[in-house]
């Protein structure tokens, strides 16, 4: 089953090609940003002293980037990766730019889609450089620059939890795909699932999966009887934390450090819910 990701933020993404299901390179059509975006950043932030400016000139000095230029190169350097690449590759979890330079190819890995998209939206924020590294490899021929992406998207986080069958045992692994995708995947069975800010958040949409996949038993906190949220746990987390209370009548003094834990995370005390508690 192929991943798939319809915008980056405001903008329509035109998939350029699949190099397996969970890898494809991407276009944007975004004629004029990078003028626009890096005079928007001088108008605001260069040459004085902004949050922004300070994080990027803290990020700059952590890293060394002084032997690369002044920010304003730096920024520019960064902005050309996000904006002006000739592709951008992606396994729904992170983007690489490739951008073709006078003597091959540069390869940019950025920290994150959501720091990347952030440069897409109206009133972007800059507090926050895009690329993970501005020491950018540079490749002469092109295959190897997508040998060098394909091995590094190849790398995906995937969070796995315990499932009893019977006598058997499997496992339910579940990713997320930029923005708000979730592929549950057991056995050769895959259920697709969005969260949204005012709608099914990710604790609603575990609870069906979970029970779609009955008589199997997902091994989770939140298929545990020992858990339970708080509605303050509840939703300053979105749906993804509660607390485990086979944790807390152990402590002399409770904390919520200790006790609190997340609904995909599970141990060896899980005893699973009645169908009323789920």
């Amino acid at each position: 089953m192929k991943i798939g990701i319809a915008k980056i933020a405001d903008y329509t993404i035109e998939v350029d090609q699949y190099y397996s299901n969970d890898i494809f390179s991407f276009r944007l059509a975004i004629p004029g940003l990078f003028e626009e975006r890096l005079a928007l950043f001088k108008q605001r932030h260069l040459h004085k002293e902004t949050r922004v400016t300070m994080a990027i000139e803290e990020e700059a000095r952590v890293k060394g980037y002084d032997k690369i230029g002044d920010i304003e190169f730096l920024v520019a350097l960064n902005m050309t990766h996000v904006y002006r690449a000739n592709s951008y590759f992606t396994n729904g979890q992170t983007v690489i730019s490739l951008l073709k330079v006078e003597k091959g190819y540069e390869v940019g890995i950025h920290k994150s889609l959501k720091i990347f998209a952030n440069y897409f939206y109206q009133t972007p924020n800059f507090y926050y450089l895009s690329l993970a590294d501005l020491n950018i490899k540079k490749y002469e021929v092109l295959e190897k620059a997508e040998s060098e992406i394909m091995k590094l998207l190849s790398t995906i986080e995937i969070t796995r939890i315990p499932v009893e069958d019977g006598a058997d045992s499997s496992c339910l692994t579940i990713r997320k795909v930029y923005p708000s995708t979730y592929y549950f995947s057991l056995n050769n069975q895959t259920i697709i699932r969005e969260t949204a800010y005012q709608g099914a958040w990710i604790d609603k949409i575990t609870k069906e999966v979970i029970e779609l996949f009955k008589p199997r038993q997902v091994n989770c906190c939140l298929n545990c009887k020992h858990f339970r949220f708080s509605g303050m746990s509840h939703d300053s987390s979105v749906g993804t934390k509660g607390y485990c209370f086979f944790v807390r009548e152990k402590m002399e003094t409770v904390t919520v450090n200790e006790s609190i834990t997340s609904i995909w995370n599970w141990c060896s005390k899980f005893e699973v819910k009645e169908a009323q508690q789920l």
